[in-house]
């Protein structure tokens, strides 16, 4: 489970129980006491927002992406990048938006969040589709059917 806060929120809101700061990676939100309880019995793995991703961009020594990536893209995205489509980010595969076979890296910046009906989609002949970069360094992707 991946629970995304700022800690100026948790520190904030230490005794407002029911003040709502945090979500998890399936779209629940959670109250600064749930999250703080979570934490108390996990491993926690803390995520750097907004610096430099160069641990994290691993270009063509690894084909498959890590779990580090992983939680890098669940910072940038909360569901499937097809657009209209509302499957929580948990819910997805990672994917080369340039494909591996084609010289695509093993970088955030190629990596597409895409729930298994999109994830098979791209790679159909039957459809295309179009990116748009939007806010946040994220991706949407229009698909359309062939004719």
């Amino acid at each position: 489970m991946i629970i995304t806060t700022r800690l100026s929120d948790l520190m904030d809101n230490f005794e407002a129980a029911g003040t709502k700061v945090a979500t998890t990676d399936m779209q629940d939100v959670l109250s600064a006491g749930a999250a703080r309880r979570l934490a108390c019995g996990a491993g926690l793995l803390p995520a750097v927002l907004d610096g430099d991703s160069v641990p994290l961009d691993l270009g063509r020594q690894r084909r498959l992406f890590s779990d580090a990536q992983r939680m890098a893209l669940a910072g940038r995205y909360d569901e499937c990048a097809a657009q209209g489509c509302d499957r929580p980010f948990a819910r997805t595969e990672t994917h080369h938006l340039r494909p591996w076979e084609a010289g695509g890296t093993t970088d955030l910046d190629n990596a597409v969040p895409l729930c298994g009906t999109h994830h098979h989609m791209i790679d159909s002949t039957g459809w295309t589709y179009v990116v748009t970069r939007m806010a946040r360094r994220t991706l949407s992707l229009a698909f359309h059917r062939r004719t």
